[in-house]
């Protein structure tokens, strides 16, 4: 970069920390768009891989789009 003046200074957004939820609150996001079966496979996954269910749903939509993708161009 010219002038040494980073992208970074010329951003308008404000850094923000990630605030922390509920595994309540995690539940009932979830469960507006998971139904009941999926869910508990999500729930017994997040606790399998001991991480919080946002980070298992994720993982699991993470890796199902990379199969889709895969076979799209296979």
């Amino acid at each position: 970069m010219s002038g040494g003046i980073s992208v970074a200074a010329d951003s308008t957004h404000a850094p923000h920390p990630a605030n922390r939820v509920s595994t309540g609150y995690q539940k009932a996001r979830v469960n507006v768009f998971v139904n009941p079966a999926h869910r508990h496979q999500l729930d017994a996954l997040a606790d399998e891989w001991d991480v919080p269910l946002t980070e298992a749903v994720r993982r699991v939509l993470s890796s199902g789009l990379q199969n889709i993708m895969q076979a799209d161009t296979g």
